[in-house]
Formats: structure tokens, sequence, C-alpha cells
């Protein structure tokens, strides 16, 4: 006879139809294969049924379900919608300064590195039970480096949050400007270099959003902004085969060969920009249903592949679309949606939904700058109040809005937090983290390989400060654009940047 442990049995009532009346005599430990053969079970084509049309009946819940705070499919998204953003339409200028072969090997090199960095930063995490930057920065050398780590990630996703501002600000003034042409819009509405969209952003949508304690809670928003991605990307795709705008053959045929070792550094620094996750793996890790680092580990594999699928894909039809013609890329300052589309309603269309996508990772970075400014003021606060929490995420929202305004392009933001802040929070800090907390059980080739990812990143920012100081000097004279008087931007170069970037072809 077959013996049963008890975790394997579960009460089974005799006589369930008189189950208001139960006898504990009636109550009996079954084993559960007998039990659920017992129990009735739901025809297979109705439960196929309702699997397949739940999403028509309920969609909010069934997505809500689906992608839930925590789980697998929630955390990846969040993820996504934290790495991907404005920086997918650099990729084509990027593509543009190595070459085809060149960028795709940074493409997804970079990717590698961004899994190895957050996976260590994982590890370093559930090694010791902390799952916060600075108390993993405490942990390795103490309260100097702690406060030197706080302030390089407050500095660096504040200046994201910046970024994100002046983009949404541009990208609403042009949306109503093309979309709608025959209206006659007040000067502030369309006004590229104004202020007036970014107040309205920041108290509409930025604040209510980076108020969520919990940053998964954010999941519906964070699908809406990668269908936006989504959208880019066929775009940039399908304008590639577009007679009008450039014969593709030709130009895979011309240029698909190309190799430009000279622009590697600046293809470099945008990939680096790129795969810029890290200060939210942690809370996506803590936040994790079933928490472990094998589940985490699939969490950013996939986080990395589909990311540099999507950056592949774009940096690489954007490319050929404009490889006869790249003052086209050179000129939009790396934006390829406003680069000659030949009026293209499909494009329009992808400013409109950029602008959308942009919306959900603001939060994304508000919300780390506002953790690293309270730990900066309250080290020993480990949860604030409401209204301090409501008080520090409004200061940092301000601040942003007013640099927003005052900074003459998003160029100079992204240069420079790409070139220096983010090699240092990216890859240096999660080195060190790791190394600190498994310093006793690391191997001689784990030691060699970290050594090896420190040294670039350092050597990577020195080149960028020293190329950057000596070779770029502008005077920004701003202008007004309106719909009765178009004036652009005068961007007056007193070094040959763009001559630099053509002698590197």
């Amino acid at each position: 006879m077959n013996s049963f442990k008890k975790e394997d049995t579960v009460p089974l009532v005799l006589n369930a139809s008189f189950a208001s009346v139960i006898n504990p005599s009636q109550i009996l430990d079954v084993p559960k294969s007998l039990a659920e053969d017992a129990t009735p079970k739901v025809k297979k084509d109705q439960n196929s049924f309702l699997k397949i049309f739940g999403i028509f009946s309920r969609p909010f819940e069934y997505v809500g379900q689906k992608f839930r705070p925590g789980s697998l499919k929630g955390s990846i998204f969040t993820l996504i919608s934290a790495t991907l953003g404005a920086g997918i339409l650099a990729l084509p200028l990027a593509t543009f300064r190595s070459g085809f072969i060149l960028s795709m090997v940074q493409i997804f090199g970079c990717a590698i590195l961004g899994y190895v960095t957050t996976y260590l930063l994982v590890c370093s995490a559930e090694k010791i039970q902390k799952f916060n930057y600075f108390e993993l920065a405490y942990f390795s050398f103490g309260g100097p480096f702690r406060l030197m780590v706080k302030i390089v990630f407050f500095l660096c996703s504040w200046s994201y949050g910046v970024s994100y501002f002046i983009l949404i600000n541009g990208y609403i003034a042009t949306s109503l400007r093309t979309l709608i042409p025959n209206v006659d819009f007040p000067d502030y509405l369309i006004d590229v270099n104004g202020y007036f969209w970014q107040v309205v952003i920041a108290v509409a949508v930025a604040l209510p959003l980076s108020l969520k304690r919990r940053i998964t809670s954010l999941i519906i928003w964070c699908l809406i902004g990668f269908g936006c991605i989504i959208f880019i990307m066929i775009t940039i795709t399908a304008k590639a085969f577009d007679t009008k705008v450039c014969d593709i053959g030709i130009n895979l045929r011309d240029h698909l060969n190309d190799l430009r070792f000279g622009g590697i550094y600046q293809t470099l620094s945008t990939c680096i920009y790129a795969y810029t996750c890290h200060p939210n793996v942690l809370d996506a890790y803590y936040e994790l249903e079933r928490r472990s680092k094998k589940r985490m580990s699939k969490i950013l594999i996939l986080l990395m592949l589909i990311c540099a699928c999507l950056y592949s894909v774009c940096g690489a039809f954007g490319y050929f679309t404009f490889a006869d013609h790249p003052e086209q890329l050179i000129n939009t300052s790396g934006n390829i949606l406003l680069a000659d589309y030949k009026g293209s309603l499909l494009v329009q269309l992808g400013i409109v939904f950029l602008t959308i996508s942009l919306f959900p990772a603001l939060p994304l970075c508000i919300k780390p700058a506002k953790d690293g400014l309270l730990d900066i003021i309250s080290p020993s606060e480990k949860q604030d109040s409401f209204p301090k929490h409501f008080i520090l995420t409004a200061i940092v929202i301000s601040t942003q809005v007013l640099c927003a305004y005052a900074v003459a392009g998003i160029s100079d933001v992204i240069n420079w937090v790409g070139g220096t802040l983010g090699p240092l929070l990216c890859l240096v800090f999660p080195v060190i983290f790791y190394m600190r907390t498994h310093k006793t059980s690391m191997k001689k080739i784990e030691k060699l390989l970290l050594f090896l990812i420190m040294t670039v990143a350092f050597v990577f920012v020195s080149l960028f400060v020293l190329t950057t100081t000596n070779t770029v000097s502008y005077t920004h004279l701003r202008a007004h654009e309106t719909g009765r008087n178009l004036v652009c931007r005068l961007l007056l170069e007193k070094k040959k940047n763009t001559n630099m970037i053509m002698d590197s072809i």
C-alpha cells in the first residue's frame, strides 16, 4: 500500500452536498492526485474560449493581470521602458560614424556589457541583501564613497529627465505645427524653445506618475511606450524602401562594407547611453515575485536582446536611407525623424508617438533622482513621509524644467551625461560593488575581466573629456519658431565639428 506524506495530502469533504453542516469526521486526508480526479473540471472548450476572449471583455484587467507589478513580463517591460527612448533616434547617425559592420559590433557588444554589469548589480544586492545603490556603496568603501555615488547617481538621473523635457516640448510644438498646419496657434503653443509644454507635462503627467512608490505600477504606461517605439522602428524601416526617399538597393551596394575607425569613439558613446537602465534594475529586482538571480538573469537577457534588436534595425535602416546624403543625419543632431522624409505622414505620427513614449520614461528618471536627493539630505531616513516625498519630487521636476528651458539643446546634455556620468554609474560602480561583496570568492579570471571593464571605462571617460574640451566650442543664438515667423536656431561653429565627422568617412 502506498504511503503519502502530510504535505502531499489535501482535506477532502465527504458528502459535500451538505457542506453547511460538516462533521469533522467527514474530513479525510487523501492524496492530491485522487483529490484532483474527484474535483469537477471546467470543460476544455469553455476554458479555451475564456482564455482567448478574456482580453476583449476586460482589456485593462487582462493586461494588468498578465503584466502585473513584480511579474516576469511586468518587470521586463518596465525596464524596457526605462532603457528605450529618444536615444533610439541617434542610432542612424552613430551607424554612419563607424559604418554598418563596426556599428553592429558595438551595438551588440554594449548589449553584452549591459547584461554583465546589471547582473553584477543583482549578484551584489543578493549577496548582502541590500537592494540600494547607496547601501552597496557604503558596504564597499564607507561614507565618502557613498556620498560620491549619491552625487553621481543624482546628477545622472536628473540630467536624463532634463533631456526628456527638452524633447517633449520640441516634439509637441512641432506636432501641432505639422499635423494641423491650417490652425493659427498662439506663439507659446508652437514655440519649440519655450516652456509652456514643459510646465504642462510636468504638472499633469510627470508629477502624478512620479509620486507612485512602486515603479512597476506604471506598467500600462510602459506598455504604451513600448508600442510607440515599435511603431517608430517599423516607420524607419518602411521608409528605407520608399523610392521617393532613397534607393535602398544602391545604398546597400555602395555602403554595406564601409569601415570608419575614426568614428568608433562617438558611436560607442551613443551605445553606452542607449543601454542605461542600471538605476532601475535594483528596484525591479526588489519588487520581483519569487525573487531569484536566475529569474532576474532571464529578465536582463531578454531586456538586452530586445533593445539590441530594435537598435540594430533602426540604426541600419535609418543609416542606409540617407547613406548618400549624410548631411541629413548630421544636420538633425542625430534625430532621424527630423530628416527629409518628403513630408511623410508616418514620420509625423512617429514624432507624436515618440512624445507619448517619453511620458512613462519621465518618472523612471525622476524617481531615482528624488531618491538620490533624499539620501543626500537625510542619509538615515529609509522611507520618507508622503509630504516630504511630494516636496522633493516637485523640487526635482521644477529644477529639471528650468534647466531644460535654459539649455541650448539636447545634444549638450546627452553627450556629457553619456560620456562622463553614464560610464561611472553603469560600468565602474557595478564592478566595484561586485568586487567588494565577492572579494573572498572571486576567481582570478573574474578579477582580470572586471579590472579590464573598469580600465576601459576610465579611459573612455578621459578621452571623452579631452576630446570634447579641445574640439567643441559653440556660440548658440536661440530664436523663436512660430507660425507667423519661421526663424531657425542659428548655430555658429567656432570649431569644424561637422567637417570632423565628414573627414572620418
